[in-house]
């Protein structure tokens, strides 16, 4: 008990302590004091003369009296770290052509020249400092954030893309002796940061469909300052259009080739079961003519099941069927007559249609079977391939 007591004791001098050591309501307490002196005018009404200097143009801070702070300013917060923002941009040559490529696919290969052409006129083709800071060829900040004075209509369809910050560089020579803006030499220039190379193409392409195609007003509204800035860039070789203009006519041509490929075997493949199907219809009339099934006396309608062929080592198997329509209508499956079996080995043909132990030999005419032999040779058809495949 007596440990407790004196652990209550400690507890309560530690306190005191540190209400000692507590200093903020002093600060707010003095800050408002402050502003409330400022706030004073003299009694006499006039105004107290002072002299400011550029260290006294921003005005002292000031708390409330309770000491609360009400509120912080997230585009100020911002603008404290820009430095930090700096440092870590270093657009290169890869993060224009990843642009382009998507300016490319969206609006397509006369777009994404004028981007490319514009881009290397303003950056050096992309090495400028300007360009490798903040994205562009070098926008100005004129105005207050998150716009700096630039369109804000673009910024809010495409938030994603408003400006980080603004950097301080100096002026890169650019057209300026070409009939653009003259360089400013003296002194560095605020412009605006992108978060990325494509959003400030894309504010590009807003600017110059705004314009109805107009891409040479961004460089000046003079018509003939205009014509000439058009002049310098159509003599500027958009290089990574024209390597993805390259890559899509490798692409069509392997495609084209592929096509053609997959057209040829098609065609192959139906002009070899098209001879099949010639040297079948052959051996057809070879059924026809033959005393295979003498009982049935309509034998014009014999016909060969192209899709029941099979074969062993020395012969191939024929089911054959009646192909008259009337005769087949409502059945669900063809009036199949019987089979044959030709030894294309021994040049013979049986009929195993009742026992296949015991087969009747076939009459055939021999000229029908040198024909059909002719048509497999003539059409490098192997016997085998009229075999029906899964």
């Amino acid at each position: 008990m007596e440990a407790l007591e004196k652990q209550v004791t400690a507890w309560e001098k530690t306190k005191e302590k540190i209400k000692k050591m507590l200093w903020w309501d002093d600060v707010a307490k003095g800050l408002a004091k402050l502003k409330q002196q400022n706030d004073t005018q003299p009694e006499n009404g006039e105004a107290t003369k002072t002299t400011t200097t550029a260290a006294d143009t921003t005005p002292p801070a000031t708390l409330s009296a309770d000491g609360k702070a009400w509120f912080i300013h997230p585009v100020a917060m911002m603008d404290y770290f820009n430095e930090k923002i700096n440092l870590i941009r270093n657009y290169t040559l890869e993060n224009a052509e990843l642009a382009l490529r998507a300016i490319y696919e969206k609006y397509g290969k006369d777009m994404a020249i004028i981007i490319e052409r514009m881009y290397r006129s303003e950056t050096a083709h992309f090495k400028s400092l300007q360009y490798k800071k903040t994205g562009t060829g070098g926008m100005e900040s004129f105005g207050s954030p998150p716009y700096y004075g630039w369109d804000r209509e673009f910024f809010l369809l495409n938030p994603n893309y408003t400006p980080i910050g603004t950097t301080h560089l100096f002026e890169n020579v650019g057209l300026s002796k070409q009939g653009g803006n003259a360089q400013i030499k003296d002194r560095p220039k605020e412009f605006i940061i992108f978060p990325s190379v494509l959003a400030a193409m894309e504010y590009l392409v807003f600017y110059i469909n705004k314009y109805n195609g107009n891409y040479a007003r961004w460089h000046s509204t003079n018509s003939v300052v205009q014509e000439a800035y058009k002049n310098i860039l159509n003599k500027i070789v958009p290089r990574i259009v024209n390597k993805i203009e390259e890559e899509n006519a490798k692409k069509i041509k392997v495609t084209i080739i592929f096509v053609l490929q997959i057209l040829i075997i098609l065609s192959i493949t139906c002009n070899v079961n098209a001879k099949s199907i010639d040297c079948v219809s052959v051996f057809e009339e070879i059924i026809k003519t033959s005393d295979f099934l003498p009982e049935v006396t309509s034998r014009e309608k014999l016909t060969i099941d192209l899709y029941d062929i099979s074969v062993n080592d020395d012969s191939i198997f024929f089911k054959v069927y009646d192909s008259d329509t009337e005769k087949n209508k409502n059945r669900g499956m063809l009036a199949v007559l019987g089979w044959v079996k030709y030894n294309y080995k021994q040049k013979s043909m049986e009929n195993i249609t009742y026992d296949e132990l015991n087969p009747v030999k076939v009459i055939y005419k021999k000229e029908l079977e040198i024909k059909f032999n002719e048509c497999l040779g003539f059409h490098k058809i192997n016997i085998k391939d009229l075999v029906t495949s899964e």
